[in-house]
């Protein structure tokens, strides 16, 4: 038998008990059963259904101590589980255990894990705030190709939570977020070359952008499209265009495009 948390045994006895006093759906109670023999065993699977089934009916100590478990085997997926209960405490409650397991996914070189406690000591209302650690662990990140951390380190250099600017800098990361299909990145380098921030003001370039950004999904960049088609700023007027782009980025659930169509008129 796998050597488990002694807590894990006793709760395992603890809980037989309360299943014989309130009995509970026969083929539930089987499934139960087979579980816990299975995860007693070391079964990685059983011990996360268990995990999750006792989130599920709000026994989150029981829930944590399964996935302990999990995550004390070096699977990163019951750290991840543990990260899942910890997000739902306030920031200053659990930031330092967060920290703790941003570090053990690390250990178990998972690259989100530099990506998460990067973030976690650049947030502005973190209690564990460094933007020097925090910009090493998010290009760390960024190295091992986790694209979130490249559009992260972008917005940073565009003074993004208080960071000093380097609009240099920021084209560069957010062209490779861009490269790595990144609406935000597109959007954001569009707007760099639209108003020359850190580069020569370079209208064709700002609207490549904001069109690939556009076609990602990205509802700003329809919004902005949109905007700027209709009065003709920065690029030829174009109502039906712009008609189109308003409906697009409307659908994706822009409250100004919704209000955009029933103001305008899209007739020449």
């Amino acid at each position: 038998m796998t050597r488990l948390s002694s807590w894990t045994c006793l709760a395992v006895l603890a809980i037989g008990g309360l299943l014989v006093a309130d009995p509970e759906d026969p083929a539930s109670l089987r499934w139960r059963q087979e579980k816990m023999e299975l995860a007693l065993e070391g079964h990685v699977p059983s011990m996360l259904a268990l995990g999750d089934r006792y989130l599920l009916e709000g026994e989150k100590d029981l829930a944590r101590k399964w996935f302990r478990d999990v995550a004390d085997l070096q699977v990163a997926e019951g750290v991840w589980k543990l990260i899942g209960i910890e997000e739902r405490r306030p920031l200053a409650e659990r930031a330092k255990t967060m920290e703790k397991l941003y570090r053990e996914l690390i250990v178990l070189q998972e690259s989100r894990g530099y990506f998460r406690l990067g973030r976690l000591y650049c947030w502005p209302q973190s209690p564990l705030r460094d933007l020097t650690r925090g910009r090493l662990y998010l290009e760390d990140a960024a190295n091992l190709g986790v694209v979130e951390a490249k559009l992260l380190l972008g917005k940073l250099f565009l003074g993004s939570w208080k960071h000093p600017q380097n609009f240099i800098r920021a084209i560069d990361w957010l062209t490779q977020a861009a490269r790595a299909k990144s609406s935000e990145a597109n959007r954001h380098l569009g707007m760099m070359y639209r108003y020359g921030m850190g580069a020569k003001q370079n209208f064709e370039k700002a609207w490549t952008y904001y069109s690939e950004a556009a076609r990602l999904k990205d509802k700003d960049s329809m919004f902005i499209i949109a905007e700027a088609l209709y009065e003709g700023k920065d690029i030829e007027k174009d109502l039906p265009r712009a008609h189109l782009y308003y409906v697009e980025a409307a659908e994706q659930g822009h409250m100004k495009a919704k209000d955009r169509l029933k103001e305008r008129s899209f007739t020449p």
